[in-house]
């Protein structure tokens, strides 16, 4: 018996190569007729896209690519996997890296978005790291560990500025004073994004904010969520920046409703550097993002990164556009 059983783990190790392998195939096939189809249109469907970004594709096509070559029969398909995970691998850093302009001082204003973590490995440290970069405007999610005086460590990191807590874990630190926050739930209990619009007093006007936390859950439907936030966007009189983290990738078919509405996002138009943000330290999603409306414009946008959180800090500069 002992015998039998050593044999059977001997067997199962042996097989563990081609099951990863044919995992490999069919996610990579999968994942590329999707992406070039219907993409996140569905339910389902943007569970595999969101999963299958090109580098995410490039790697597994690389992975297709050898086990297939191992294959006598299949050596043909190996070559032709190859050439296509190359072309995966040529659309990803064509689409994710930017060579703009530095970003350090080129506008008026600096705003900055940044997912905490929920502060797991220090509030503190965070706001201090934020701080650095010297924000005008900083939009924080997720800011919002148990039993701890948020508003004391971010009046500490910003003694400058107003703290605004606006509930649902989001914090804003502005340079200037603001009014009272609205606050909106759009879905259900349990795909509940959290949207909240507050308006600065600027040396150029009034300004709204929109701080988002769209819920993270891939198994519904994220086009009413959007069409929604694209609604209350369109009904504001004021110049907008909408930022937060949205929980969808910028190649969503559903950001293109944010689009539609006249909105610019920063490190589409003015990015340096490498697109994605999360998850930190090897980023293949570009969920945190910043849209700008027209009467503002971004002339720099980058990343930062830092070891507390698993997402990448977005910092824009902003020029003001002159009335016409």
């Amino acid at each position: 018996m002992p015998n039998e059983s050593a044999a059977t783990r001997r067997s199962w190790w042996r097989r563990i190569p081609g099951i990863a392998g044919k995992c490999a195939v069919a996610l990579f096939v999968l994942g590329l007729a999707v992406r070039l189809t219907v993409r996140d249109r569905w339910v389902v469907a943007n569970t595999l896209y969101y999963a299958t970004p090109w580098s995410i594709l490039f790697v597994l096509g690389c992975l297709s690519a050898v086990w297939l070559r191992r294959r006598r029969a299949a050596r043909p398909l190996a070559w032709v996997t190859g050439l296509v995970a190359v072309a995966c691998a040529g659309i990803w850093f064509s689409t994710s890296w930017r060579t703009g302009p530095s970003a350090r001082g080129a506008g008026d204003v600096r705003a900055m978005t940044w997912n905490l973590a929920h502060g797991r490995w220090g509030l503190e440290g965070l706001a201090k790291a934020a701080a650095m970069h010297e924000p005008d405007i900083a939009l924080f999610v997720e800011a919002d560990p148990s039993r701890i005086d948020v508003r004391a460590i971010f009046k500490s990191a910003f003694p400058e500025h107003h703290v605004f807590l606006l509930g649902g874990g989001i914090v804003l630190v502005s340079r200037w004073p603001g009014g009272d926050a609205r606050a909106y739930q759009f879905g259900s209990e349990k795909t509940e994004s959290r949207i909240r619009e507050i308006d600065l007093a600027t040396p150029w006007g009034t300004w709204t904010v929109f701080g988002c936390d769209m819920a993270s859950n891939t198994l519904y439907q994220r086009e009413p969520h959007f069409r929604e936030l694209a609604e209350r966007i369109a009904g504001c009189p004021h110049p907008v920046i909408c930022t937060g983290d949205f929980n969808t990738p910028l190649d969503s078919l559903h950001v293109e409703k944010l689009r539609a509405g006249g909105l610019t996002e920063a490190f589409e138009a003015a990015g340096e550097g490498y697109l994605p943000t999360w998850p930190v330290p090897a980023p293949v999603l570009s969920l945190d993002q910043m849209w700008i409306s027209k009467g503002l414009k971004p002339v720099g946008c980058v990343r930062r990164w830092n070891w507390r959180s698993d997402h990448a800090a977005v910092i824009t500069e902003i020029g003001i556009e002159p009335a016409p």
